[in-house]
């Protein structure tokens, strides 16, 4: 198949399978996701802000309808105009020259690997479209646009979905009131805590465009595909120092912030990485944390003690466990984890473990590629990881790999939507491969 060099990541494989794009077929998850769900996205926010942010000019509202249908339309990507996107624009330019060189050279090799007919393969990858681009930019970009639409109208510091992160909080306090007790309890064992927070984000808002719903607050129907617990939980319990990457506000927050206080008062120290921007509707943002702490605090006397474990460990001074946290562009950007910039990397190396939680910070590490399922996360995929990785994910997209042969059949037995449904989860710990 068509390959990818790998980035610069050190003892980095040489070659990679391709990303998952639009043009990947009709049908296929990552097609219904750019042509439907994105536009529905961006409409949805439209419609929200007409209806609760009264201050926002109509302009802005239309510009955002058009933006709907332009990827509706699979238009061509335009670069970003404003100055905080030259990264943005260098990941666009990078990327359609190599979509252009491989459709000019490899249009037998590209249809091959994406299916449809040769000619009209190689004229798709040109198009430097939205479906034609890799997914994994080209949905970040389409948040970069809305950032650059709403921006300039409503200053730097708007979040255009807090009133979606306002109604997730609200509608998990029912749902955290019945698990802080449970937390609270938890004994030297980690992994009921592990299991928990890895439940968390069946509250994704992104999956459901948005709309926040009810069912997703019940892991009954969910089915633990890979389990790496009994390992992960000791490593965890002896850890000193932790880099917590976080996803979705909403019930997940909630409950990561319950168990990085349990971590907090068994003396481990916890960075929290998040956005800096508003990104996948829901994603945390700095100023949604104290919003979530404030909630636990108001939720139950286990929520309130959690509060003031975390509050007091934000301003413990050193030779205590000490809470920070840290929003760097890296995780609005399209960059692969395998690309990562040096000072994360660095933080990561000096970490005893890096929890990521959520599908998109998944996709991030596996680069959002075609994996096999079956393919080694330490072997092939994260051969880069600087320190010991426990990804947390509920399965919401394509990319997946360190399955078993077993764990493969028993996620197709579900049915054909069981790497999109989110009623699949893995707990998998990458660790470097041991020198022999």
């Amino acid at each position: 198949g068509q390959m990818a060099a790998a980035g610069s990541g050190e003892g980095a494989q040489p070659l990679r399978p391709p990303q998952l794009r639009g043009i990947d077929g009709k049908g296929t998850f990552t097609h219904t996701s750019l042509a439907v769900r994105l536009p529905s996205i961006v409409k949805e926010l439209a419609e929200r802000l007409r209806l609760n942010a009264p201050g926002v000019p109509s302009g802005v509202i239309d510009e955002l309808r058009r933006l709907a249908d332009r990827i509706a339309a699979d238009e061509p990507l335009a670069e970003l105009k404003a100055p905080f996107n030259s990264d943005y624009n260098q990941h666009l330019r990078s990327a359609v020259a190599a979509d252009a060189a491989a459709a000019a050279t490899e249009e037998a090799t590209a249809a091959a690997v994406l299916g449809g007919t040769k000619g009209e393969h190689g004229s798709a990858l040109a198009r430097g479209s939205w479906l034609s681009l890799p997914w994994w930019l080209t949905e970040h970009w389409a948040y970069r646009c809305i950032l650059e639409i709403v921006r300039p109208r409503c200053g730097d510091d708007f979040d255009p979905f807090q009133w979606h992160k306002k109604e997730a909080t609200d509608h998990a306090l029912g749902a955290l009131r019945a698990d802080l007790p449970t937390i609270a309890a938890s004994g030297t064992d980690l992994a009921p805590l592990i299991v928990r927070s890895l439940w968390g984000n069946r509250a994704d808002l992104s999956l459901t465009a948005g709309v926040v719903t009810a069912e997703h607050h019940s892991a009954t129907d969910a089915v633990l595909l890979h389990d790496d617990c009994a390992a992960a939980a000791p490593l965890l319990a002896s850890a000193r120092s932790v880099v917590w990457v976080l996803d979705n506000c909403g019930l997940e927050l909630l409950v990561d912030l319950a168990v990085v206080a349990r971590l907090l008062a068994r003396g481990t120290s916890v960075a929290l990485h998040c956005k800096p921007d508003p990104v996948f509707v829901s994603d945390v943002m700095p100023k949604d944390i104290p919003l979530a702490i404030e909630a636990l605090r108001g939720c139950c006397e286990e929520g309130a003690a959690a509060a003031a474990t975390l509050e007091s460990a934000m301003a413990a001074g050193p030779g205590a466990a000490q809470l920070s946290v840290l929003a760097h562009d890296y995780y609005v950007s399209p960059a692969e984890a395998i690309d990562m910039p040096s000072d994360v990397r660095a933080l990561y190396a000096a970490s005893d473990m890096v929890v990521v939680k959520g599908d998109a910070n998944y996709r991030r590490v596996t680069g959002d590629r075609h994996w096999s399922a079956l393919a080694s996360m330490a072997g092939q995929v994260a051969p880069w990881a600087p320190a010991p990785l426990l990804l947390l994910r509920t399965l919401k997209s394509g990319t997946l790999a360190g399955l078993t042969e077993a764990e493969l059949s028993a996620g197709e037995a579900l049915g054909p939507d069981w790497r999109v449904s989110g009623k699949c989860g893995v707990i998998q710990l990458v660790t470097a491969p041991r020198s022999e």
